[in-house]
Formats: structure tokens, C-alpha cells, sequence
């Protein structure tokens, strides 16, 4: 029998997220939403301020894919890493990223607000 594993550790590291608002979704009536991977490379291609982020979640469509219409654009929310804010304020500095042919208003994210479901009181039968 081997070693046991040893858990590894590493200190917390800040992230920093942003949205990115009016990027072309890839949407026809034949194929989905571009893929976050997708999404992903085509900002580093076209944004050396984007490459040199070190991303902790790839870029994801902020409003459900299978409400997303055909030639539309959309916005992507991205984390990344950030210990010292310089990061997050470098790309709110650029104010604009270019993917898929469109250019995208960087904007700092913002946590939608929670929205809690009310109880429905059940149907009183009737006399």
C-alpha cells in the first residue's frame, strides 16, 4: 500500500470579477450559444489586457442560454485572479474588449439581488 495523500494547501487568493456587455452569442437557428471555452480564447485573441489574466472562471453568459435569440449579443460575467485590485482596475481602465467581431463594455460585476420566492397560499375549498 502507497503513501497516503497529503491535502495540499495554498493561501486565499482575492478574485476579481467583471462583466463584459455586448458580445455577439453565436446564436442561429442551427447552433447554440458560443461556449464559454469559446468565449474564452476569443478574448484572449483580440485583448492582450485579457491574456495576461489569470482567469478562475471562465467567461459565462449572464442570462440563460436557451433565452438567447438568433444574432443577438449578450453579456459574459469572468472571474480572475486579483490579490491586489490592480488587475480589476487595469481592465475597468480599458473600458472595452473585443470578441466574435463585437466590442463589449467592460463594467465591474455586480451580484444580481436576491430575489425570494413568496409562498402561495393553497386554494380554500369551496362552500
Amino acid at each position: 500500500m502507497g503513501q497516503p495523500l497529503t491535502p495540499s494547501s495554498r493561501p486565499n487568493v482575492w478574485w476579481s470579477r467583471v462583466t463584459i456587455n455586448g458580445l455577439a452569442t453565436g446564436m442561429t437557428p442551427h447552433t447554440g450559444a458560443h461556449s464559454p471555452q469559446a468565449c474564452h480564447e476569443a478574448l484572449g485573441r483580440e485583448n492582450p489586457v485579457y491574456r495576461a489574466l489569470k482567469v478562475t472562471a471562465l467567461p459565462s453568459w449572464v442570462r440563460a442560454p436557451s433565452t438567447l435569440l438568433p444574432g443577438s449579443t449578450s453579456s459574459v460575467v469572468v472571474a480572475f485572479e486579483d490579490p491586489d485590485g490592480a488587475a480589476l482596475v487595469g481592465l475597468l481602465a480599458q473600458r472595452t474588449l473585443y470578441a466574435f467581431g463585437h466590442a463589449g463594455a467592460v463594467r465591474h460585476w455586480k451580484k444580481p439581488p436576491c430575489v425570494k420566492k413568496l409562498a402561495v397560499p393553497a386554494p380554500t375549498p369551496a362552500a
